[in-house]
């Protein structure tokens, strides 16, 4: 980021976190058993090479902190849906044709696609019938939340304050603090056992009985933590919420 530019840098320090226990900041994560005779248990902690500290941060947070060092001079638009770009023949000056969902076009002289694993831009490079152009599902699927660190700290240990990863048959449950250590986020992994992906979409609803059904007879902090993110789901903000009550694929 620095080499990009160190402003950069600057707004991604100003909400990174790191673990919250000082002597934990050397780990990457603290590994513990999910399930069976020892869930809950530690393992093993994953350390950082060469005194790396890892972090975690909110990407709303650090996009609104991009989006301030973005000149003044600059022309800018959110809110847009790629739907193609081509080559324009009757541009003089040889420009490229980009046109929205919403109906809208411009031409410009480069088009950067950096819109991420569904990429509209990779598919009209590569054509949409180039199986590197599609994204795969993997087999697994996940559950996201995040909430309050007082309340995930009352539920699943003071161990919560710093990156955790409860492993267990066919799942995985992690989670780190950001926002400055007032929020933990959570994310719930689990195996498809070879069933595919049969959704229209990406994302689906999901409920709390599914969720906590998945991970019956985990360890009482993990349970406790997947309780408390959908208890607490009535008290975050709609962006928030509408991640927490998903499921979808990876």
């Amino acid at each position: 980021m620095t080499l990009i530019n160190p402003e950069i840098t600057t707004a991604y320090n100003k909400i990174k976190t790191s673990n919250l226990s000082p002597e934990k900041s050397h780990v990457w994560y603290d590994i513990r058993y999910g399930d069976g005779p020892r869930a809950g248990e530690f393992i093993t902690e994953i350390a950082s090479a060469k005194g790396f500290t890892h972090c975690g941060a909110s990407r709303s947070h650090f996009l609104d902190g991009l989006v301030k060092l973005i000149p003044k001079d600059v022309g800018i638009e959110f809110g847009k849906k790629l739907l193609n770009v081509t080559e324009n023949d009757s541009d003089e000056n040889g420009r490229m044709r980009v046109d929205f969902e919403d109906g809208t076009g411009v031409n410009v002289d480069a088009v950067i696609g950096c819109d991420g694993i569904r990429s509209v831009c990779r598919r009209i490079l590569l054509g949409p019938d180039d199986e590197t152009a599609k994204a795969v599902y993997s087999g697994k699927y996940a559950y996201r939340g995040v909430v309050d660190m007082e309340k995930a700290v009352e539920a699943g240990g003071p161990e919560v304050v710093n990156r955790q990863v409860f492993v267990g048959e066919g799942g995985h449950l992690l989670m780190f603090p950001i926002k400055n250590g007032k929020v933990l986020n959570i994310v719930a992994f689990r195996d498809a056992e070879g069933n595919p992906w049969t959704e229209q979409q990406w994302v689906v609803p999901s409920s709390r009985v599914a969720l906590l059904k998945e991970f019956t007879g985990w360890a009482p902090s993990a349970m406790g933590i997947l309780e408390v993110s959908w208890n607490d789901v009535l008290h975050l903000p709609a962006s928030i919420k509408a991640l927490i009550n998903v499921r979808y694929i990876l």
